[in-house]
């Protein structure tokens, strides 16, 4: 990441962070997102969590709601199939996320993924994608959150679809969107309205 890029964005931040301290309610749930990506500042799940919360009372629910569904995923796989070799390796790198130790955690989110584990393919996507820990790759992104979806994490069927629609990292196929949206549709999980909104987009 550029020194200009990060700049951007800790200043993106400090405004958000200013409008939802103020009172501003539209933006109580864009700080939350902030907080839990670390984008324009350190990664706080607490503070992510604290204004997610404020959001759903407030603000815009349908975002605070996917942070809050997001802080919960993440609480999930600590406790759950603990016996699992993956899993444990998974834990132990969204114990260093949570500690801030982007690249350790990354090591961990692929070596688990490279075992088969999708939450981890998931992870490691979500990694390349902001640059933590390693250097932004849109590419190494796609292909592991392809991984994962191929692998049945329902999560990751969305932000598949709308890579293909925009062309991030792969290049650009309005079928594949389509499949992929259509799937996220047939599966519950936190971006089913904006896998219909897609779906409307594409079929126009």
């Amino acid at each position: 990441m550029s020194e200009k890029t990060a700049r951007s964005l800790k200043e993106a931040f400090a405004e958000v962070k200013t409008a939802a301290e103020s009172g501003d309610a539209k933006a109580y749930a864009l700080l939350a997102h902030k907080y839990y990506e670390g984008s324009g500042t350190e990664r706080d799940l607490k503070q992510a969590e604290l204004w997610a919360k404020k959001a759903v009372e407030e603000g815009d629910r349908q975002l605070a709601s996917q942070v809050l569904y997001w802080l919960d995923k993440e609480l999930e796989d600590q406790y759950t199939d603990e016996k699992s070799e993956s899993m444990k390796i998974l834990n132990k790198g969204s114990f260093l996320m949570q500690q801030k130790k982007y690249a350790e955690a990354l090591k961990c989110f692929l070596k688990a993924a490279k075992m088969g584990h999708p939450s981890a393919m998931n992870n490691a996507s979500f990694c390349y994608f902001h640059g933590l820990g390693t250097k932004q790759n849109h590419v190494a992104a796609y292909e592991w959150m392809k991984k994962a979806a191929e692998a049945g994490y329902a999560s990751a069927y969305y932000p598949l679809a709308a890579k293909y629609y925009v062309g991030n990292g792969t290049v650009k196929s309005m079928e594949k969107a389509e499949t992929w949206a259509k799937k996220a549709l047939e599966e519950e999980n936190q971006f089913q309205k904006e896998a219909q909104a897609l779906l409307g987009m594409i079929r126009k």
